[in-house]
């Protein structure tokens, strides 16, 4: 009986970690949506308006990339109970994102 025991206090310690982690990525995102509202009429004056430029397509990779990847690890923590090929196509995803998140300087 005790491994029974055992066994539903690590899958409620599961659950409770992926409640928080769900709850911190949302965090996340409303913070990120925030600063965007903060500085956006600057954004678009001095970023949007400016010539293609290879720091503006750094600027604008480190600045929204991040929204995709919150978006996605959301995702991972929220779906019920996802496919083993979602679940791998998600972690490549995330994967390239850290990747070009390097290489771009953040």
């Amino acid at each position: 009986m005790s491994s029974n025991s055992g066994l539903f206090d690590l899958l409620k310690e599961a659950l409770e970690f992926s409640q928080a982690l769900g709850f911190a990525i949302a965090a996340n995102l409303a913070l990120l949506v925030y600063d965007i509202c903060l500085t956006l009429n600057t954004e678009i004056e001095f970023i949007w308006k400016a010539p293609w430029s290879s720091m503006k397509i750094i600027y604008l990779i480190t600045r929204y990339l991040i929204f995709v990847d919150s978006i996605l690890e959301l995702a991972v923590v929220v779906l019920p109970r996802p496919s083993e090929r979602t679940c791998l196509q998600t972690s490549q995803t995330i994967q390239l994102i850290y990747t070009i998140g390097v290489l771009s300087g953040t």
